[in-house]
């Protein structure tokens, strides 16, 4: 667990303080080869992407079965054939939804879903934690054995298609699941939900599924805006693993790396994933893994022998880095761990069971696989950067309150990370964000000291922001100095003069008026504080 949290911290080092000359020529970089690599790609201003976002998140939620018994359940899975009754049920149903709660995507792509009634209770189950998704999907015909593919979506859904997938050896496959919604009138998203064959069989089973993908792809219209997600039992380096592992039964030819277009080919040495540049710039087909928006060592999602693996995915095509309808929110791609919730010693926290033959269910953990998530506009594509943190005094013509108050944001505790976040700021050119995998008491996780001229109406007594993330929090302010504190309830929006943490799960920019009640000319602290072992992912806007 030590290691994993100094991976993650590592990760968000990377995030918020990148080095500023290497941030910069990296950007300059991006943008001149997308625009040379894309026709319509471009870079412009933040402001000019603060609009509509939605979020897609995949989740391999290992053996989401009902209660009910229909004949192609796994053995551990049928009614009171071992433990798996109505309370086991309950606990991984409620497992399960907490952590799409948690996640609160626009759109939840998933796997290993026993059929309908199996989706249906979890809708349900996700309605009773105040999370509504009025549109699902699911084909489980006869043909689908033990599990499906499955949507939830806040997004109309528009088309249904399931594509046959024949195997090498006569059976058909998983179907590969593709969805079309209507995210506003004139602009639609495809989505294409699979779940590959696993690596009991060779590397031809996961080819036959991806040429069928691939040709579903060719079926599109130019330029249409589509995502691929799935759990593809396969590594995005694919190509330099399988051999190896003793799957290669296809003349070193994958599904993902070459069917799918993700890698430049070359000889031995050369060989290696796309650029989001070289993907734009190449032929038919051609995919950016989104894996390789994230930092080498941190790339995992499920573990397996004492691998690290990254068998789901997100890829995209060229036309979602372009200038026309659905882009890509640069570096918004992430694995989903809940603040550490969802691991184990670095491991993904599956469902526990007992036994070899006849598995006994303890009850306890979530599933085998890490959700992954990404982020999308209707906008322009963007190539970003996140610039260092804000401890550092401000450069000539920055502007932002966060660098004009008197001596700036401050991280308050060592487990906190405070950084610009630019890649969907409110207003401005960047927001500024919080995180925490938790502290261990309630606690300031970071503060500021705000000026007269800062405060949002002419008569002082009040400040403007804007706040988006999910934490467990409570604002509190004083005079400059003063000996008492009130606190602010973000919630039921009211002050008191002793401290209420309140949940918040804000999917989209929430304005926050605190009037602070301080005389005019006079700088108050404000503080932000965390609960206790509650994860913490705050993003502030002035």
């Amino acid at each position: 667990m030590l290691q994993h949290q100094k991976e993650r911290l590592i990760f968000k080092r990377a995030l918020f303080m990148q080095i500023r000359v290497t941030c910069a020529l990296k950007w300059i970089c991006a943008a001149c080869a997308v625009a040379l690599a894309c026709s319509g790609c471009r870079v412009q201003p933040a402001e000019a992407r603060s609009g509509d976002t939605l979020s897609v998140v995949f989740y391999n939620v290992e053996n989401l079965f009902d209660n009910e018994f229909d004949g192609d359940e796994y053995p551990e899975y049928r009614p009171n054939a071992t433990n798996w009754d109505s309370r086991m049920h309950r606990i991984k149903l409620d497992n399960i939804s907490s952590v799409i709660a948690a996640i609160n995507a626009t759109v939840v792509t998933l796997c290993e879903v026993e059929d309908r009634d199996a989706l249906g209770q979890l809708k349900s189950a996700l309605g009773q934690k105040g999370v509504d998704y009025p549109y699902s999907a699911i084909i489980d015909t006869p043909a689908v054995r033990a599990t499906c593919t499955a949507l939830l979506s806040r997004i109309p859904v528009s088309r249904l298609v399931a594509h046959k997938v024949s195997l090498p050896n006569g059976r058909e496959g998983r179907l590969i699941f593709e969805v079309g919604l209507l995210v506003a009138p004139s602009v639609p998203l495809t989505l294409f939900v699979n779940h590959w064959p696993s690596k009991k069989q060779p590397e031809s089973f996961r080819l036959a599924s991806a040429d069928v993908l691939a040709a579903a792809i060719a079926s599109l219209p130019a330029a249409t805006d589509y995502i691929l997600v799935g759990d593809l039992n396969s590594d995005y380096d694919e190509f330099a693993t399988f051999t190896t592992f003793g799957h290669n039964d296809t003349r070193g030819i994958t599904g993902i790396n070459h069917r799918l277009g993700t890698i430049v080919q070359g000889g031995a040495l050369s060989t290696r994933p796309k650029s989001r540049e070289e993907v734009c710039a190449a032929p038919f087909p051609s995919h950016y893994d989104l894996w390789c928006d994230m930092a080498e060592e941190l790339r995992m999602s499920y573990f397996f022998q004492g691998n690290r693996q990254t068998p789901d995915h997100i890829l995209l095509p060229p036309s979602l880095f372009d200038s026309v309808g659905i882009s890509y929110l640069d570096k918004s791609f992430d694995v989903f761990v809940w603040g550490g919730r969802l691991l184990s010693h670095g491991k993904p926290l599956r469902w526990k069971t007992r036994g070899a033959e006849w598995k006994y269910h303890l009850g306890e953990g979530y599933s085998d696989h890490l959700p992954i998530v990404a982020r999308f506009v209707r906008s322009p594509f963007c190539a970003d950067f996140q610039e260092p943190a804000i401890q550092e005094p401000p450069q000539n013509g920055e502007t932002g309150w966060f660098d004009e108050n008197i001596c700036g944001w401050v991280a308050s505790n060592d487990a906190v990370r405070i950084g610009r976040d630019t890649t969907a700021p409110k207003t401005g050119r960047y927001s500024l964000r919080i995180v925490s995998s938790a502290l261990k008491k309630n606690g300031t996780a970071a503060s500021c000291v705000v000026s007269p001229e800062l405060r949002a109406s002419k008569s002082g007594s009040s400040l403007q922001l804007y706040v988006r993330g999910s934490a467990k929090i409570t604002f509190r302010t004083r005079i400059a100095g003063g000996a008492s504190w009130r606190y602010h309830d973000l919630v039921a929006d009211k002050w008191s003069s002793r401290a209420t943490y309140r949940q918040v799960n804000f999917a989209s920019w929430r304005p926050v008026t605190l009037a602070v009640g301080v005389p005019p000319g006079t700088s108050f602290e404000l503080e932000l504080r965390s609960a206790a072992n509650a994860p913490l992912d705050l993003s502030i806007d002035r």
